[in-house]
């Protein structure tokens, strides 16, 4: 997972097979996920996006189809959670948790909590400094 090798600080490691997953197979979803992590995390926000197409929901993106399975579900809004949280829109990335609350087993608000319990986001550091 691209999650491992950021937190083990190895992204160079995986960054060219995640372009090149992404340049090959540029419909399929899990490689516009991985594909759009590596831009958050090289803060290059304002092209996640485009990775799907300013679509904000799969049916959206997916217009083809009426059912997704959770786990792309799960990745999916995991994925604009990290978004909006990281560009400092709380109440979209409200919403994406929301929906990952609502709809997930245990292990994806684990995963959710653990990421955030480590984040190093300038965003956090502003909120904890206008709370001194």
């Amino acid at each position: 997972k691209i999650k491992y090798f950021i937190q083990k600080n190895k992204i160079k490691d995986v960054k060219t097979d995640i372009i090149e997953n992404y340049t090959n197979y540029n419909d399929y979803l899990f490689a516009k996920i991985q594909y759009a992590t590596l831009l958050i995390y090289e803060k290059k926000y304002d092209k996640v996006l485009e990775v799907f197409n300013n679509c904000n929901t799969l049916k959206e993106l997916y217009q083809e189809r009426d059912i997704f399975h959770i786990s792309e579900y799960i990745a999916f809004y995991q994925l604009f959670f990290y978004y909006y949280f990281e560009i400092k829109n709380i109440e979209k990335a409200q919403d994406y948790f929301d929906a990952i609350f609502k709809h997930s087993n245990n292990k994806a608000m684990v995963d959710i909590y653990e990421t955030l319990n480590n984040y190093q986001s300038d965003y956090v550091d502003d909120v904890e400094s206008e709370r001194l």
